[in-house]
């Protein structure tokens, strides 16, 4: 019999979506316009880079094929993105950011992915060369590329069970494993775990009708907020 996988419709997609760029906006302009002096917005912020990773893998999931085209998408807006996002961080402090925007770290998940389901040896071998180039880049990649490539073997571990609840918890924890990383402070980091155990109820409840984005929307959205609040600042 074949096992049950996680299926979400085009409408939870597109709630997950907004819930993704709505929190990337909240932890920015605390960034940005208060310069990290609140707790609350960096919290907040942290789900979005997980839900923008979940929302392109489990796309690739649904058809493989796809990979090729957010490769090329990716590669296409990743030089506008860094320029907007060293630009923020340059109206912010004088310097330029040691670390790059998450457009490389999504870039290399979906390498990541399109090699590992993959089946023979050349897929092996730039396999293990995207692992090497991850991990020398991993001081200068939002969010560490160690926790991309737990999030993609997790994802594709998941497609193997066959309860929800597990599954639910799995991308739980892979989720507060990318998180882990960023929470410095041991208080904070309890309180948002916490918090954190609701997630798999809002992933699978939100089932109201909405808009599909547009794809340029989708990957315009990060360098034009941040133009724009750099612009503010001025």
């Amino acid at each position: 019999m074949e096992r049950a996988t996680i299926t979400l419709n085009n409408y939870q997609l597109e709630w997950i979506k907004w819930v993704a760029l709505i929190a990337m906006v909240i932890d920015h302009i605390d960034w940005v316009v208060f310069q990290r002096s609140l707790v609350w917005p960096t919290l907040i912020g942290r789900i979005a880079f997980p839900l923008f990773l979940f929302i392109i893998l489990y796309r690739l999931f649904e058809d493989p094929s796809k990979s090729k085209g957010y490769i090329k998408s990716l590669l296409i807006w990743l030089p506008i993105a860094e320029i907007a996002h060293q630009w923020a961080a340059f109206s912010i402090t004088g310097e330029l950011s040691q670390k790059l925007s998450i457009f490389t770290t999504l870039l290399l998940a979906v390498l990541a992915f399109h090699y590992l389901t993959k089946n023979n040896p050349l897929s092996f071998i730039m396999t293990i060369l995207i692992a090497s180039v991850s991990i020398f880049l991993e001081d200068w990649t939002s969010y560490g590329t160690t926790a991309i490539f737990i999030a993609t073997m997790g994802l594709i571990f998941i497609r193997d069970f066959s309860d929800c609840l597990i599954r639910a918890g799995v991308i739980s924890a892979g989720i507060l494993l990318i998180l882990a990383s960023q929470i410095n402070d041991y208080t904070t980091f309890v309180i948002f775990m916490a918090s954190a155990m609701f997630f798999p109820v809002i992933l699978f409840s939100l089932n109201k009708k909405i808009h599909r984005m547009p794809k340029w929307f989708f990957y315009g959205f990060y360098p034009i907020h941040l133009i724009a609040l750099s612009l503010a600042t001025i």
